[in-house]
């Protein structure tokens, strides 16, 4: 499993495109207002990488105090900073007394820098694990029942089945009646998300024993496939909005 990312009060300048291009990186990323949760959260997700907006104007924190005893509340974490701050100073006592791992991440104009920037912090601590690709699971949701793919496949039959699970390299489902013939395979599907139907080609990956099965797609347009990850990120952050709300 990769881990989760948290973005504590992220500047401004860098919402929007500039964070959703991380997520198209397929890294698990989520976006916090403020740090008032983060204790309990640390509680559910103790592997967890935060990077913190500490210009945020809203708190009168120490934030080197803050930022060291969390880390040593919670030593599988991994923090970095953002800051328009060049203090030399700041940068030595967060890097080398308290010894943050994430990184000092300067702010500059130059916002796809920014993110170059995160991006390696982000691969140097492994953060995607050995899963490629960011995975929205529907199983437990009533819209998996919503959520309908077609399939259509090599010797031309034509199928249908709920949603189970997607990513943006494909996605897991189970027929609502009838079996694929172990001589064929799938050829297209067609599912709409958000009101946009999309058509993609794709095969059958593997088969499960509850008569589920993974489809993979396999050319898929570069315009859909962000379209699959801005819709598996609107989704996740609706779902950790919730979570936040019950802890």
């Amino acid at each position: 499993m990769g881990k989760k990312i948290f973005f504590i009060h992220p500047p401004s300048s860098l919402q929007g495109e500039y964070l959703e291009s991380v997520f198209r990186k397929e890294f698990e990323i989520y976006l916090l207002d403020s740090i008032n949760k983060i204790e309990k959260l640390l509680t559910i997700f103790k592997d967890a990488i935060l990077f913190i907006n500490i210009d945020d104007s809203k708190t009168s924190l120490d934030w080197i105090d803050y930022i060291d005893g969390l880390q040593k509340k919670n030593p599988e974490l991994i923090i970095g900073v953002f800051s328009k701050s060049n203090s030399s100073s700041l940068k030595k006592a967060l890097l080398l007394e308290v010894g943050i791992q994430g990184g000092f991440i300067e702010l500059v104009e130059d916002n796809w820098r920014t993110v170059e920037l995160i991006i390696k912090v982000l691969e140097a601590n492994e953060a995607r694990g050995r899963r490629k690709n960011v995975r929205l699971d529907l199983k437990d949701s009533h819209e998996h029942k919503e959520l309908i793919v077609k399939i259509f496949t090599l010797s031309g039959f034509a199928y249908s089945g709920e949603v189970l699970s997607m990513s943006s390299a494909g996605l897991l489902t189970k027929l609502s009646k009838g079996n694929i013939r172990d001589d064929d395979n799938i050829d297209t599907v067609i599912f709409q998300l958000n009101e946009k139907e999309l058509r993609v080609k794709g095969y059958m990956l593997k088969k499960f024993e509850d008569g589920s099965f993974f489809i993979s797609f396999e050319d898929i347009e570069e315009l859909d496939k962000q379209f699959v990850q801005s819709y598996i990120f609107d989704h996740l952050q609706k779902s950790f909005i919730s979570l936040l709300n019950r802890v």
